[in-house]
This record gives structure tokens, sequence and C-alpha cells, in this order.
């Protein structure tokens, strides 16, 4: 499968046997100055030649073998982005332009894990970059995914790759945690499991009106979600 691994030449795994490998689908040949990141870290992505860009400076991000879209990066310059809808991308307002321009970025809320940044509608691997985002901050810089209204019911498309102890999108300008998940790791409600289009999973979310607390629901089944706090578990996504 798609990802990072470690291949080594001895039964000791020591580390001077041992080289680093990034197994990938297919060829990504857009270039990064930075290919491991955290939320709100600054990188540049550099297109391998003239490619068709969304608006100039959006930034498609979807999963490493580009088969589930993740986020859809609208402001450059806070990482500010929005969810796919049922599992498509939003056409933008405005005129593609070529270009092989380099394009500086801040990275978004997203999940740690293995992702392509591109810079194209169609996610032509000229314009796509491999991007490791190996810490997730709590607050990433002016991030805000959804600026949501207390008490008012609003649909947010959520991952499910690592399944929704924490939610995949920021939400208010936060990431968010459930207590009621019974096991570490991949948990998903067996409701919610069968609502899924893919990995992709429409909630009907509610912020509370203290905006303390969020509940989301789908195929009936509700789960309460409160902000994450320095003293949960660090999120791990594979």
């Amino acid at each position: 499968a798609p990802g990072r691994y470690i291949f080594c030449a001895s039964d000791d795994l020591l580390p001077a046997g041992c080289a680093q490998v990034d197994v990938l689908a297919s060829t990504l040949l857009a270039t990064v100055t930075s290919s491991e990141v955290a939320n709100g870290d600054t990188i540049t992505i550099t297109p391998a030649g003239e490619i068709e860009r969304i608006c100039s400076d959006w930034v498609r991000v979807a999963d490493a073998t580009r088969a589930t879209p993740v986020v859809q990066i609208i402001d450059v310059t806070t990482g500010a982005s929005e969810p796919p809808v049922f599992g498509g991308w939003e056409a933008p307002d405005c005129d593609p332009e070529r270009s092989a321009e380099p394009l500086t970025i801040v990275v978004p809320g997203v999940g740690t894990g293995a992702y392509a940044f591109c810079l194209s509608a169609d996610l032509a691997d000229a314009s796509c970059a491999l991007v490791y985002v190996t810490e997730k901050r709590l607050d990433p810089p002016t991030v805000s995914t959804f600026a949501a209204d207390a008490g008012q019911a609003f649909e947010v498309a959520v991952g499910t790759h690592c399944g929704v102890h924490y939610l995949s999108q920021v939400i208010d300008g936060r990431s968010w945690i459930t207590d009621e998940a019974d096991v570490a790791g991949d948990w998903l409600p067996e409701e919610w499991a069968a609502a899924r289009d893919g990995e992709l999973l429409v909630l009907q979310v509610v912020l509370s009106e203290d905006r303390t607390s969020l509940t989301a629901t789908a195929d009936g089944r509700s789960v309460r979600y409160r902000p994450v706090t320095p003293d949960d578990p660090e999120f791990f996504c594979a």
C-alpha cells in the first residue's frame, strides 16, 4: 500500500542496515520545500512544468493515492480550507490559468498522515507533491475550516480512514475529540460506518450555545465532541 516504510537488510533492524522508502500508487512529480510538516507550517510547492492551476492559488489536498479528497485550501496565506461535498470538490468561481510558478501555502488543519497537495483541479502528476503531516498542532495559526453558528445545524464531510475518535475537520477554529469512544485508535460507530460514501462521512453538526461542545449525527446516531486539550493523547493516523 502507498505510504512510508522502513526497509532493513538485517534481522537485527539496526539503523545502519535500514532505509526509509516512500511507496506511491503513482508518481507525484511536483517538489516541496519540506516534505515533513505540521499544521500551520509554510511550504512552497513547485509543479513539474506548466499546469492548469485552480484560481492560480487554490490547492486540493487528497490522500496519498489521490483517491479520497480531504480538503480544498481556499486561502493559502492562512491555510483556511473547505471539505469536499458528497465526495466531490466545489468548483471555484474563477478561470483557471496555466503556470509553472511555485506556490507558497500554509498547511491546513488536517490529521497526521501522507497527503497529495495538488495545484490542478484534475490532480495531475505534475501538479501534486507528497507531503507528510507528522504533527497535529492544537491551534494552527488562523486555520478555520468552519466558522460555525452556535445552535444551527450544518453539514461537515469528514474522513474515516483513522476512525472518528478525533474529527478530521477543524470546526470553529478548533480540533475536536469524543469521550464516547470505547476503544483507542480507529473508533467508528456501526451506524456511521454504514452511512459512509467510501471513506467519507457526512455529519449533521450542531455547536452548543456556549461553544464548548458539538453534537455530530449520521444515520440516527449522535456523538458528542469537545475541543482537544493538551492532556488528550496525541492523534496519529498511519
